[in-house]
């Protein structure tokens, strides 16, 4: 007899990346309705999650009463997802207490845990008291395309072994899967767990709905999807499309204009802002097998314009780059430091200096800023090549970092600016597009948690040209230091986190000056607003 597929709609929980789990509660009702109403079996609505040192909506924890106060209704059951890393860190009993009742008094029925290859074989114990406690437990192994068959094998014996777990997921997570490689998957996991399977795909390669039909055939009995395909990156199989191609319901199909209600009212609006879903760069990196995570970091920072995109891409194939790493978009190949003549001194000293950086504060306060700089006649450094205010406002451009200097040296040029950077230090290859007429030589060491100023380099904690322009004008004895167009980025956002720890590195130093901002920030800055200067 074939066995029922069973369909799992994970969309507040894959897709809730976006705003932090924190969904309207009218998009939360109206989902949950559709979800019951075209018969999906099981909603992951999130995560169960210990508590975060920042805002975080109610869905990252998914506690039992705020489940309870949704009125689920009693067809559709719901699971949580943990991150195993979370439950592993510490007393597993006391973790696992701390986030789970007993399945009596919850409105969970399945608990999904995240776990990489490495820590399959230390959540025995964890399935185990999950499964004392009433749940259903599924193991989903993550970046299944970088396990070997050996590793695929001993996972899913070391699982078949524990009689708790009820279902062995696996995710492409590179999306850089074919639906051949999902067969031959299935089919190790299948000799070797005699429990249902279930599959998550990711659309890099467009091939989330072939790859989920070709486990479907392999014998699989979950899959999961999102709606409109909401998921971080590339996205998701699509619900809509899964039900229709997939399934085969007639009951979906008679209840698929609240299907297009619930996308065009609720989720069309959150894609127009987050704009998941693949294109030529996520196609790239799933078949190199980069993690998404890089393609998504740079598309939604406007300082990596295509062309540094692309040049990042080409060298993260030459790397292992299967796990996320963001010292990996810095790719330093700055060499050491040779003789360097030019002193900032001979222009800084005992001058005001404002750095113009490019947030959007830079384009709100454009005139503004350019009033500031006609009163107050700092000397104006200005980020690599991003053209905010009027150039003639201008004095010096600044960079530091290679990529962005090879990708940037022709807009730079053009702008006919003085260029500080270390020149003396860049590979030949870059030095060679670069012409030395008006370029100002200032060293760099990066060196972690260090910033130190010397007279021809500074050595910073990484190689974020702020710290670079700091370096540069604290070397220079400047007298005031002002900012504008610092605004920072989500608190949660790993930018945000690298550029706070850069400035309390900064202020633990010796002989540093003082920064101010004059345009709106977050970061730890004193600040000061441009109109009373004006």
């Amino acid at each position: 007899m074939e066995k029922k597929l069973k369909f799992l709609d994970c969309t507040l929980r894959d897709g809730g990346y976006y705003n932090r789990w924190d969904f309207s509660e009218d998009l939360i009702k109206s989902y949950l309705k559709t979800m019951s109403l075209i018969g999906i079996d099981v909603v992951e609505i999130g995560f169960r999650g210990t508590s975060k040192n920042s805002y975080l909506g109610p869905l990252a924890y998914s506690s039992d009463d705020y489940l309870k106060q949704l009125k689920i209704s009693n067809k559709t059951k719901i699971s949580v997802m943990v991150n195993a890393s979370e439950i592993l860190s510490g007393n597993v009993r006391k973790n696992i207490g701390n986030l789970f009742s007993k399945k009596k008094n919850s409105p969970v029925t399945f608990v999904r845990l995240a776990c990489h290859f490495k820590e399959i074989d230390k959540i025995g114990a964890v399935c185990n008291i999950l499964g004392k406690l009433g749940y259903k437990v599924i193991v989903n192994l993550m970046q299944i395309s970088e396990r070997t068959n050996d590793e695929v094998k001993f996972a899913a014996k070391y699982l078949n072994d524990n009689k708790n777990v009820s279902c062995m997921y696996f995710a492409d997570s590179l999306g850089s899967m074919s639906p051949a490689d999902v067969q031959k998957v299935i089919k190790i996991i299948r000799q070797n767990f005699k429990r249902e399977i279930g599959i998550h795909t990711h659309d890099n390669l467009g091939k989330a709905l072939s790859n989920t039909i070709a486990a479907t055939s392999s014998g699989v009995s979950w899959i999961d999807s999102t709606v409109y395909g909401m998921g971080r990156g590339p996205g998701n199989l699509k619900t809509e499309i899964a039900q229709i191609e997939i399934a085969k319901s007639q009951r979906y199909l008679n209840n698929i204009d609240s299907m297009m209600y619930l996308i065009n009212k609720h989720f069309m609006p959150l894609y127009k802002k987050y704009l998941w879903g693949t294109n030529p760069f996520y196609y790239i990196a799933g078949k190199s097998k980069i993690h998404p995570t890089y393609i998504q970091t740079m598309l939604s920072d406007n300082s990596y314009n295509y062309s540094t995109v692309k040049e990042i891409v080409n060298n993260l194939k030459k790397i292992d780059s299967a796990k996320f790493n963001p010292k990996h978009l810095d790719f330093t190949v700055i060499k050491n430091i040779r003789k360097i003549n030019w002193s900032p001194e001979r222009v800084f000293k005992n001058k005001d200096v404002l750095i113009l950086g490019n947030g959007k504060s830079s384009i709100d306060h454009k005139k503004s800023i350019e009033l500031f700089i006609k009163k107050k006649r700092p000397i104006v450094l200005a980020l690599n090549s991003k053209k905010n205010i009027n150039e003639k406002y201008v004095d010096f451009r600044i960079a530091s970092h290679p990529f962005r200097i090879l990708t940037e040296i022709s807009s730079l040029s053009k702008l006919r600016k003085k260029i500080i950077l270390p020149y003396s230090q860049l590979p030949e290859h870059i030095k060679n597009k670069i012409t030395k007429k008006k370029i100002f030589d200032f060293g760099i060491k990066v060196k972690k948690d260090v910033f130190e100023i010397h007279k021809n380099f500074c050595v910073v904690p990484n190689n974020l040209v702020f710290c670079y322009a700091l370096g540069v004008i604290n070397s220079g004895k400047v007298k005031n230091i002002y900012l504008a167009g610092f605004d920072g980025y989500d608190k949660n956002d790993a930018r945000h986190i690298e550029m706070n720890n850069s400035i309390n590195t900064y202020f633990n130093s010796k002989n540093k000056k003082s920064l101010l901002s004059i345009t709106p920030t977050i970061f730890k800055i004193k600040s000061k607003s441009i109109y009373s200067y004006i």
